[in-house]
């Protein structure tokens, strides 16, 4: 009886030719980092852009990190919330706790901050852009894929039909990331309105809901 193959981690190429089968392309990549290749070139212009949309739209168990904000030093604001907290600059969004979690705190993100009237400190929780293809989760690899072929649409072919079904279909794939991701992480709620008012502006279009 023949060993049981060991799975396949993600690669550059693999998420270069799963975007090209999205936009009916019948090419392949071979080598994603040939500059000869038109395909691979452009992939590659908008692969940095791509991931950082395709993390900010769920909170993704491998890109989750948290950290203990401490208020900043001065007096209490009277224009809004009392207090302000410095979100890290690693962080390209930040991702409320569900209001069941004992880490749960109201707050409105402004400017790098988030404002809010508790004392602290807060635990708070945000996504943080991981660059290494192996450590991405195979939904997060299908909503990289989509993402890809989404910013080729809009910045190549200008095919808007296309476009708006690939959106549909991408958000089938985080809705099933929604089920999976929530079985190992407390406290997932549901997608509702963005929550990051930098990754809402960035990537509205692209179906970014927080």
């Amino acid at each position: 009886m023949a060993d049981t193959p060991a799975p396949t981690l993600p690669t550059k190429r693999v998420i270069y030719n799963k975007a090209l089968v999205l936009l009916g392309s019948s090419k392949r990549v071979q080598n994603p980092d040939d500059p000869s290749d038109a395909d691979a070139a452009n992939f590659s212009i908008l692969w940095d852009i791509a991931r950082r949309a395709a993390i900010v739209l769920h909170p993704w168990n491998f890109a989750l990190a948290r950290e203990k904000l401490m208020r900043e030093a001065g007096r209490p604001s009277e224009l809004g919330p009392a207090y302000s907290y410095r979100l890290p600059p690693a962080w390209l969004a930040w991702k409320p706790w569900d209001r069941s979690s004992e880490f749960w705190f109201d707050a409105v993100e402004e400017g790098g901050f988030l404002l809010c009237n508790s004392e602290g400190p807060l635990i708070a929780r945000g996504v943080i852009d991981i660059e290494d293809v192996t450590r991405w989760s195979p939904l997060f690899v299908d909503t990289m894929a989509y993402t890809l072929a989404i910013e080729h649409c809009v910045g190549k072919t200008q095919a808007l039909g296309l476009r708006d079904r690939l959106v549909g279909e991408r958000t089938e794939r985080l809705d099933e990331a929604f089920r999976i991701d929530g079985l190992s992480s407390a406290n997932r709620p549901r997608p509702g309105p963005p929550v990051s008012r930098w990754a809402g502006a960035r990537y509205r279009w692209l179906g970014y809901r927080g």
